[in-house]
């Protein structure tokens, strides 16, 4: 049987989201063990750390499951999305500096403490400010004037470009590009879903040219849409999909043919032969929970 590990923090755990409950499901029925690994709810011995599962799966916004992540690429896991891939994305300066490099339609960007200096550089304009390392729209605030409250020390922001619509959230499976229309910041589960809707070929192009910059196979890009084209505002490794047809069903045959070695990704490090399985031990709550010693 194959086996399926997926690193996620515990409010998933406990609040599994429709779209996770569901690929879970199709997972089980192609016969594929699915184990979930929440680092904050267990006390996990380095020393007896083991590669027990044919492929994990990183979801976001866990920096000790980054880390963890981190451990099994040493010992030779293999990872969708890959551990050095997974670690570029949680810094929000270097993503936007490689999109920069790449000829990719950003914002103007910053790495500032000084608000009055920044807002005097675009002239007055309004700024975006971002945690360098946030994830999930968590501490993003629009800035007006000089004069307001910032959060002390540096960070990141860029420059506000007024939006023609609703943000574009565009999710890539593989080479499969789907995209959703959905209001910032959602308040309700139905802002979440927002409206599916055609993508764009340039913008297709482009999800797919990050895809290749930064070694993803299943990421998520934001967009903003405004009078002067549009810019890509962040690069999120394995999102949520909320809101994009049959995603779950989607999601769970591109990780089984993962599974079965018919997709290309960047696994293995550089180490020795990945040592010997060891039994799981873990709970039905409502997935079996392993503490991977």
């Amino acid at each position: 049987m194959m086996k399926l590990g997926l690193l996620m923090k515990k409010q998933e755990y406990t609040h599994s989201t429709p779209v996770m409950d569901e690929m879970f499901r199709h997972l089980r029925k192609h016969g594929v063990a699915v184990s979930t690994i929440v680092p904050e709810e267990h006390v996990i011995e380095l020393q007896h750390v083991r590669v027990e599962n044919d492929l994990y799966v990183i979801r976001p916004g866990i920096e000790l499951g980054l880390s963890l992540a981190g451990v099994l690429h040493e010992l030779g896991a293999r990872l969708i999305n890959s551990y050095p891939a997974s670690a570029v994305l949680q810094d929000k300066v270097l993503v936007t500096h490689r999109l920069i490099r790449a000829g990719i339609p950003t914002p103007r960007s910053f790495v500032t403490g000084n608000v009055d200096k920044t807002i005097a550089t675009i002239a007055g304009e309004r700024l975006i400010i971002k945690p360098h390392r946030g994830s999930y729209g968590i501490g993003v605030r629009v800035v007006d004037r000089a004069d307001e409250p910032t959060p002390r020390g540096g960070y990141f922001a860029q420059q506000f470009k007024k939006p023609l619509g609703p943000d574009l959230k565009v999710y890539v499976i593989g080479d499969d590009v789907f995209a959703v229309r959905r209001k910032f910041p959602a308040e309700s589960y139905e802002d979440k879903l927002g409206q599916p809707c055609i993508v764009d070929e340039s913008i297709r192009m482009i999800a797919l040219r990050i895809g290749d910059l930064f070694n993803l196979q299943i990421y998520g890009i934001d967009v903003i849409e405004h009078a002067d084209g549009f810019d890509v505002i962040d690069v999120n490794y394995f999102p949520g999909f909320v809101g994009v047809p049959k995603a779950a069903e989607k999601l769970a045959d591109y990780l089984f043919r993962c599974l079965a070695d018919e997709c290309a990704i960047d696994g293995a490090a550089a180490f020795p032969a990945r040592p010997e399985r060891t039994p799981s031990s873990g709970i039905d709550a409502p997935y079996q929970s392993v503490t991977l010693s």
